[in-house]
């Protein structure tokens, strides 16, 4: 155990520029009411959107039956394959064209446009209908199961405090909440990639077509179902998925963040700084009620107190603090006890009291009670029940606990900030493993002194401080205790306090799920691809596999909030 360290903190206050406090009160509640109405606008577009694409893909598909059966001539039914192409994807031509613009040539909607009109000059236009009927359908299905997800984990925190299911629900509905850093980062990798790729598919539609003499329509054919193969969708389309869901999870544990992407910053964290007046107030137990059975109160609480007279359990210490009767030590004798319970002889009678489990130790059934909020004590006194005292659950958290479980997480050293003397700390220190105790901080100097701890190591730093109108630190995240959200990266509530090491689990998660998804999708591709080259696979499954794999990803975002089936494999 690393020796603590306290002293005072003397230092100029740092310059900040404060809001008034009316100012500080209106920001945030018009930032709540255009997020609430941009919520409920995007809600109801989405079904009116949904309902109107299921209706084009109806008649495509009708069309495309059509063409199937008929005996138009072969012109006729090109007009109706084009036909059913701008009905089912005029939104992708919008789409693509925009991509374009921006020169983003793997974006899936501009490939499988132009997949499936490049599918026309070769006779295979009946192919292209279908590819864009497939795609469209199935990236529907894709981003409804997406939704639900994302929604299911919202519906978890409405079991949780109010307070915190209100701040939670203004802030995942925001456009950047569910965005994370490795997807950007996996994004960067495999565009250029794919870009390459697909240039490849067509010098290879060259190669077979020129010099292994293929018919140039078969060569063209498997080169258009290589580069439809080649889009990220389905490797990107499961990361919102993956951010939403972790959100969720955080969120179910008490701590609500602003985007995703500050949850999965908490992955590497080495030190944590922690004010002292973040951790909550112990609440001693207390005595909720009590009731005798064949005893008045006086005389059923004075048998009570002679019992526990001898003890020094808590719940007994609580009991004692908390009534008053006359007391007669030498009535009582052969005093015994053990965890949840005493017994002694009280003037010649046996009397027993204590937990259900403790009675049913020395052969007595208490009676049973209904469902009780806390923890029932039972009197039995010369062979009969006397009564019972429900006290509440007393709680006490362990500082030593917390500081463990963030060190089981990987951070090498915890700061604790304190404003009390050095005197007045060190007992609250010395029940923990703080590597520096820094005490006598002042309001005015504590940010300073953070920024300073933050600046020295050059590693990731998460900051947990109480809710003030300070400006943001310089830590890599910033967790404020309270419902005050808008200076900082995430915000839990007192009570919940205690939990915050659960972050860290769930922020390398976000990581190693991502991962799991991008290598699930690559590998498909890398089949389809070869199948492809070899002739046998072509639009219709390779767009119908491709599809699965994101439904995969997606499905495969909720692991996030389980454990590694690597590391559960490994450590058996």
């Amino acid at each position: 155990m690393s020796k603590n360290r306290s002293f005072f903190v003397a230092m100029d206050p740092p310059k900040k520029r404060r809001r008034s406090g009316d100012e500080a009160a209106e920001r945030p509640e018009k930032s709540r009411r255009k997020k609430k109405e941009a919520s409920l606008n995007r809600e109801a577009s989405s079904f009116h959107n949904y309902e109107l694409l299921i209706f084009r893909l109806a008649v495509s598909a009708a069309i495309f039956a059509f063409v199937l059966i008929s005996t138009l001539p072969s012109y006729a039914d090109v007009l109706l394959l084009l036909a059913g192409c701008a009905i089912s994807g005029y939104d992708l031509a919008i789409t693509a064209y925009r991509s374009a613009l921006q020169r983003d040539f793997t974006e899936s909607s501009l490939v499988v446009l132009f997949a499936a009109l490049a599918s026309f000059p070769i006779g295979f236009g009946v192919e292209g209908l279908a590819l864009i009927i497939l795609f469209q359908a199935l990236k529907m299905v894709v981003t409804l199961v997406a939704e639900r997800n994302s929604n299911a984990i919202l519906d978890r925190i409405d079991s949780r405090e109010e307070n915190l299911r209100f701040l939670a629900q203004e802030e995942f509905r925001g456009e950047d909440a569910p965005e994370i850093r490795i997807a950007s980062v996996i994004e960067s990798s495999v565009r250029p990639v794919f870009l390459m790729a697909m240039a490849a598919a067509v010098v290879l539609a060259l190669i077979m077509a020129g010099l292994m003499h293929y018919n140039i329509r078969v060569a063209i054919h498997r080169a258009i179902t290589m580069i439809v193969i080649l889009t990220p969708y389905s490797i990107l389309v499961g990361m919102p998925v993956i951010g939403r869901v972790s959100l969720g999870q955080a969120a179910v544990n008490g701590t609500v963040f602003r985007r995703a992407s500050d949850l999965e910053q908490l992955d590497g964290t080495k030190t944590v700084i922690l004010e002292k007046s973040c951790f909550p107030e112990p609440e001693p137990a207390r005595i909720l009620s009590y009731s005798s059975s064949g005893l008045d109160d006086n005389t059923f609480l004075m048998l009570v107190r002679h019992l526990l007279n001898g003890s020094e359990q808590s719940f007994a210490l609580t009991i004692l603090d908390s009534t008053d009767s006359r007391m007669m030590p030498e009535l009582i004798s052969d005093f015994s006890e053990a965890p949840g319970g005493v017994e002694a002889v009280i003037n010649g009678s046996q009397g027993y009291f204590g937990t259900r489990s403790y009675l049913n130790g020395m052969g007595i059934n208490p009676p049973e009670s209904g469902e009780e909020k806390g923890i029932p004590y039972y009197l039995y006194f010369a062979g009969r029940y006397g009564g019972k005292i429900l006290l509440s659950e007393g709680r006490e958290e362990d500082v030593s606990d917390l500081v463990h479980d963030m060190r089981f997480s990987g951070v090498n050293r915890c700061v604790l900030l304190s404003s009390e003397s050095a005197e007045e700390v060190s007992d609250f220190s010395s029940k923990s493993d703080f590597d520096d105790v820094f005490a006598g901080v002042s309001t005015e100097n504590r940010l300073g002194l953070i920024n300073e701890i933050c600046q020295a190591n050059n590693i990731k730093t998460l900051c947990v401080r109480s809710v003030t109108f300070d400006e943001r630190s310089v830590a890599d995240v910033e967790i404020r205790v309270g419902e005050n959200i808008d200076d900082a990266d995430a915000a839990t509530l007192p009570q919940f306090f205690m939990s915050i090491p659960s972050l860290f689990s769930l922020s390398r998660r976000i990581r190693e799920i991502a991962m799991e998804n991008t290598i699930l999708a690559f590998g498909i591709k890398a089949l389809l691809v070869f199948l492809s080259l070899i002739g046998y696979s072509n639009l219709w499954i390779s767009i119908s596999v491709d599809m699965a794999a994101a439904f995969a990803t997606v499905m495969n975002a909720n692991r996030v909030t389980t454990k590694s089936l690597f590391k559960i494999f490994f450590n058996k």
